[in-house]
């Protein structure tokens, strides 16, 4: 009998040492999982934080393609604006031109008329006078 309660008090130690043993890997794996539980916590609020930028990414490719056809559109305007300027520097230059020609052909019909009217006046005179002479 003394053998059976050394067998016994064995069997006690072992079933100690054992439940020794599974409560530390009761331990590590509740750390484990504690440890688990943070990551997939910290996994949720990343997957939350790249869909909150993928739509933010989302957003801003769609203002660029936005702003650049409106760039497009405006150096669209301004190419025409350019060329509409061009093209009134070139009529105002052309209706200058014509303006000076206008002006000198005047000048010149108003000389011309002075003389004829100078000459016209002489030729009265001289009707006049020989008129009375007559």
């Amino acid at each position: 009998m003394k053998q059976s309660a050394l067998e016994t008090k064995d069997i006690e130690l072992n079933s100690l040492l054992l439940l020794e043993q599974l409560q530390e890997q009761n331990a590590q794996i509740k750390a484990a999982l504690e440890t688990s539980v943070q990551q997939s916590c910290r996994i949720g609020e990343l997957e939350s934080a790249k869909a909150s930028l993928e739509s933010d990414l989302r957003s801003n490719q769609q203002r660029r393609q936005s702003e650049a056809h409106a760039n497009t559109k405006l150096r669209e305007l301004t190419d025409m604006v350019q060329e509409s300027h061009r093209s009134l520097v070139t009529t105002n230059d052309y209706l200058l031109k014509e303006l000076e020609e206008a002006k000198l052909k005047h000048s010149q019909e108003v000389s011309q008329m002075l003389k004829n009217y100078q000459h016209l006046k002489k030729t009265h005179s001289y009707l006049l006078d020989t008129s009375k002479h007559v």
